[in-house]
Formats: C-alpha cells, sequence, structure tokens
C-alpha cells in the first residue's frame, strides 16, 4: 500500500496585515478561542492581570455589558470572551505555547490562589512543562512551554519511556 505524503506548508505564509488598532496588529486570525463568562469584566481583569493578556477591543455594550472583549496575549494568541447564560456548558480550552509559565503560576499564587491552592507547572516527559489554570467561570485553559534543556532523546526513545511509565 502506497502513501501520499502530506502538502508541504510554507512556514513563511502569513496572513495578509489588514491594518492596526490601539497598537495591535489587525490580521485574519487563524484559530482563536471562544469563553464565555458570567461575569464579562471580572474575567478580562482575570485573563490581564494574572495571565497577562491585553485588551484589544471592547464592546458593544448591551444593558452596560460588553457582547465581546477580544483579549490578545502574543500573535495568534486571541481570546474573545462573551456573557453565557447561567449553567451553560463550558468545554476545554486548548493549549497556548508561552515563555514565562513559571512567572504566570507565581503570579497566580500571590494575586488570586484557587479553592485548591495555585497551579503549579508540571514537568511532561515529551519535553514541556504545563500549567493547567481555571479561570473564574470555569474554564480550563492549558499554558505550556518548552523545557529548557532538550533531553537528546529521540522521539522514539521518548513514545517507549512515556510507555514504560505507564507500565504497573
Amino acid at each position: 500500500m502506497s502513501t501520499t505524503p502530506p502538502p508541504q506548508i510554507d512556514p513563511n505564509l502569513e496572513p495578509p496585515l489588514l491594518g492596526n488598532h490601539d497598537g495591535f496588529d489587525v490580521y485574519p486570525m487563524p484559530s482563536f478561542l471562544s469563553v464565555t463568562c458570567a461575569d464579562v469584566a471580572a474575567a478580562t481583569r482575570f485573563y490581564v492581570d494574572m495571565l497577562g493578556f491585553a485588551v484589544m477591543f471592547t464592546g458593544p455594550d448591551v444593558g452596560g455589558v460588553p457582547m465581546v472583549t477580544h483579549l490578545r496575549r502574543q500573535k495568534y494568541q486571541d481570546v474573545l470572551l462573551s456573557p453565557s447564560a447561567p449553567h451553560q456548558h463550558r468545554p476545554a480550552i486548548p493549549t497556548f505555547t508561552v515563555a514565562d509559565v513559571d512567572d504566570i503560576a507565581d503570579r497566580l499564587a500571590t494575586g488570586n490562589p484557587g479553592p485548591d491552592g495555585s497551579p503549579r507547572p508540571i514537568d511532561q516527559p515529551w519535553g514541556a512543562r504545563d500549567l493547567t489554570v481555571t479561570d473564574p467561570d470555569g474554564n480550563t485553559l492549558v499554558l505550556t512551554q518548552a523545557q529548557s534543556e532538550h533531553t537528546g532523546e529521540t522521539i522514539d526513545e521518548v513514545m517507549e519511556r512515556a510507555a514504560g511509565d505507564r507500565k504497573p
């Protein structure tokens, strides 16, 4: 059986820059997170103060509540906050790659410890350092950072070691 190799993606291909808004580049977002929250203002403070996001845009207000707040941490790390209905289901949020997992964990520890204490980063066997954060509305966000030192293992060695870790 013959397999067709996957298409090659040009790593230099970037979406077109459409302009600038309040110091932020505006471009077609290839992906973004849409997060519902009971209190958009409180969620905005958490994402800005604890996780290092900045407010790119907020509005329009309906009854004094913004219908959307657009946050950005780094390029392609965009979060759209919007109000939720009571008891609305909140799916898990995917991972963001960051360079300062420990700094974020320290900020959470001093500024907003959760009910079970503050989350701490966990070193994963595949060379990542993950921090799982829960926002005030129960949305889960995983922040991941490459570990500073590469072990020199091949992917096969990492997979073999990880399989060994699962054996009783």
